[in-house]
């Protein structure tokens, strides 16, 4: 089977996560980066951790902007690789 998920840097992807972050109300300040990038694929597929830092903005809830972010992150893992 091919994977067919996108490449891209791991600050590109990063920034990827920030824009979809952002486009949630409350969360136009919020930014999120991924942490690190695995030497081999997992059982999904995907090479990076959904272990990721979160930088809450002003108006942001913890547990809103985090569950967003986990939602986020499920779905970038089965679209995105980090090359």
């Amino acid at each position: 089977m091919t994977d067919r998920r996108k490449l891209m840097s791991q600050s590109e992807l990063s920034e990827l996560l920030t824009n979809r972050l952002r486009s949630f109300d409350d969360c136009a300040d919020c930014s999120a980066s991924v942490r690190y990038a695995y030497a081999e694929p997992d059982e999904q597929g995907c090479n990076w951790s959904p272990d990721v830092t979160i930088h809450l903005g002003a108006n942001a809830s913890k547990e809103t902007v985090s569950g967003i972010v986990s939602k986020l992150v499920q779905e970038l893992r089965t679209e995105v690789n980090i090359r």
